[in-house]
């Protein structure tokens, strides 16, 4: 449900944008109908910005192995990406907030390396 949503604030601000999108749970029972409207989704983003979004598809055993096909992907994109968002497909980030949070990585980096930054959120559930 927010996947468009996050990658239309996202997409202007980013080189390259990867989703890894898992065919199947780490866990648990499989769910068909989600899957495939998931699936929709990621075509849909995919072709409406085909130079700056990859899709890795995959079964995978749990979320960090999901994460690495990522970033083994990530590895080959040219130019290569100096910086990498790791952003979950059910996150929210407000534009003033991401653009205060690429500002600040970007201008620590150039002052220093940088291996990785984590930012803390709040976390709101629907009721």
């Amino acid at each position: 449900r927010f996947l468009e949503s996050l990658v239309e604030d996202l997409l202007p601000r980013l080189r390259h944008l990867i989703i890894s999108h898992a065919t199947a749970p780490w866990f648990g029972t499989a769910r068909p109908a989600g899957f495939l409207r998931a699936a929709q989704t990621v075509d849909r983003i995919r072709s409406n910005a085909p130079d700056k979004v990859r899709v890795v598809n995959g079964a995978w055993p749990s979320e960090e192995a999901q994460r690495n096909a990522a970033l083994q992907l990530a590895a080959t994109l040219l130019p290569r990406p100096t910086h990498l968002l790791l952003v979950d497909g059910d996150e929210f980030w407000h534009p003033v907030e991401l653009d205060r949070a690429l500002a600040l990585v970007y201008q620590a980096s150039q002052t220093r390396r940088i291996s990785w930054v984590r930012a803390t959120m709040a976390t709101y559930f629907k009721t």
